[in-house]
């Protein structure tokens, strides 16, 4: 049931936000929302490996999450919120990975 209904709640997120900001914006949460949800759900180990492995294609992620939170919380331009979204991720990316980096550093190896 758990599966279910987080590709139940993917839909409603991009059901809500297309009445709010349009058909565009609900496209593109459902596609980010549903393969989080269907990676969550129906391969979640292989996920989490994946993310381990790829830290910087990981840390991609907040690229369009950002971006539909902000299409969903300000009234700012669909654009204006893409440009902040790819500005912030950009930096997040960075940090993210730079973190991982440094954290695997001071992990003693076996």
């Amino acid at each position: 049931w758990v599966r279910v209904f987080a590709v139940v709640l993917a839909t409603l997120i991009a059901a809500g936000l297309a009445s709010k900001r349009g058909v565009l914006v609900a496209a593109i949460a459902a596609v980010v929302y549903g393969l989080m949800a269907i990676c969550w759900a129906f391969a979640r180990e292989r996920t989490v490996a994946w993310s381990k492995r790829h830290p910087v294609l990981d840390g991609l992620v907040a690229v369009p999450l950002l971006f539909l939170a902000l299409g969903y919380i300000t009234t700012i331009s669909t654009g204006l919120c893409a440009v902040a979204a790819l500005l912030a991720g950009g930096l997040f990316v960075g940090l993210a990975a730079a973190l991982r980096r440094r954290r695997g550093r001071l992990q003693p190896s076996r």
